[in-house]
């Protein structure tokens, strides 16, 4: 209900809207549709399978609740499928389940202080999946957000990115162009 109110993506695109605009436009989502189904379909079917996975196994694929348990396990996974989960709602609407799915995920992760991995504090790579996945994911599900978890996930991903871009600037690796850690 929630979805159909926000945005309703089955009927009417809203191709003014600024979101999404990360990797593909609003006027370009009936076009994913289409080739997810076509020319996609392999692609499409592996973001299925994660889905279903997730699905499958909630206990194991969705962010806990409690940060102890959030931040004592390697916890790059959670921006990762978040990724996924958030493309699948975008190719395939009418499955307002999943949209609730990651809305919930991305509760679950907005409300963790921090995404470090807490045996390995010094270590950004978790940090920056969650990064990546929550901003996409932010951008992909945009139109279906209300405008308290629009405010809140946005001040989630300043928070994160401005204590990232800190750690950047002292990293060893922070004076490279190019490298894989942001």
């Amino acid at each position: 209900a929630a979805f159909e109110a926000a945005f309703d993506w089955k009927k009417d695109l809203n191709i003014d809207s600024p979101h999404p605009m990360l990797f593909f436009s609003a006027k370009e989502i009936n076009s994913l549709r289409i080739k997810a189904t076509t020319t996609h379909s392999k692609i499409s079917a592996r973001i299925t399978d994660v889905v279903k996975k997730i699905r499958d196994n909630l206990e194991l694929y969705m962010p806990p609740l409690e940060h102890d348990k959030f931040t004592s396990r390697w916890n790059e996974m959670y921006g990762n499928n978040l990724c996924a989960l958030a493309m699948y709602c975008v190719l395939f609407p009418e499955d307002s389940q999943a949209l609730e799915l990651a809305h919930d995920y991305m509760n679950r992760m907005a409300m963790q202080p921090s995404w470090e991995f807490t045996s390995m504090k010094s270590d950004e790579m978790p940090i920056s999946h969650s990064l990546v996945g929550f901003a996409t994911a932010y951008d992909f599900l945009y139109p279906t957000l209300n405008l308290e978890q629009r405010e809140q996930f946005y001040k989630r991903i300043y928070k994160a990115t401005s204590r990232h871009f800190e750690r950047f600037k002292s990293a060893t690796w922070g004076g490279y162009h190019l490298q894989n850690h942001v």
